[in-house]
């Protein structure tokens, strides 16, 4: 089983073994994912080869780590300050983590999400460097300064990152990435009345069944799916 879909399972096994006695597999599982930090303090992927560089997997795993109670698992502040140094050293100068492989991008929008929570979650405060992720964020929506209106389909949204489109063209939309920045907004203190919440709403709206459920916007130069 590759490090992305265990960290998935930790995050779960977190909050269900809150509500059991047996909590074994939760510390065998957050023992593993410790024995997958590499030398240089991030977590990368054997699996895929986007994910090698780390950038985005790093603080998913953390995130999961994090999710678990210093009372379950004791906290390792040398193991931790060694993958925030990783993400530091993988921030550029906008706050944007996900383009320090020549290669390829690796999911910059949610590898910034997701370190912006990591860092909440782990009590690194409201410092430049997170002001900074969350200013790099906010330019990422797609809004009225990319030309975008409410009546576009991706309006509101966020795509992978790295690029600001500009209507018409859209790249990648859609809801999970979304989410991810909308959950950093919210650990980072920013309100619900702020302009990018209130935008992303048209888009979640807009993404919403009848039935309470989600569609997918994939957009596209213009053009609109869903599924």
């Amino acid at each position: 089983m590759n490090i992305s879909r265990r960290a998935f399972l930790l995050t779960a096994a977190a909050a269900a073994c809150s509500r059991h006695d047996d909590q074994a597999p939760l510390r065998r599982a957050v023992d593993y994912l410790w024995t997958q930090q590499a030398e240089d303090g991030g977590f990368h992927s054997a699996t895929y080869g986007l994910l090698r560089s780390g950038q985005s997997l790093t603080p998913f795993v953390l995130n999961a780590l994090l999710s678990v109670p210093d009372s379950i698992v004791p906290a390792r502040p040398a193991a931790l300050d060694r993958a925030f140094a990783f993400l530091k050293r993988n921030t550029n100068d906008d706050g944007e983590i996900g383009r320090m492989d020549e290669t390829a991008a690796d999911y910059p929008n949610y590898a910034t999400a997701l370190a912006v929570t990591a860092k909440v979650k782990a009590h690194r405060g409201r410092d430049p460097e997170i002001e900074r992720m969350i200013g790099h964020l906010r330019a990422q929506q797609f809004s009225e300064a990319g030309g975008w209106k409410p009546e576009d389909a991706p309006y509101g949204a966020w795509g992978m990152g790295g690029l600001v489109y500009r209507r018409p063209d859209t790249g990648h939309v859609d809801l999970s990435m979304t989410r991810c920045v909308l959950e950093a907004l919210q650990a980072a203190g920013v309100p619900g009345s702020d302009p990018a919440v209130t935008k992303a709403l048209v888009y979640l709206k807009r993404s919403q069944n009848p039935d309470g459920g989600f569609f997918l916007f994939r957009c596209k130069s213009g053009n609109q799916q869903s599924r």
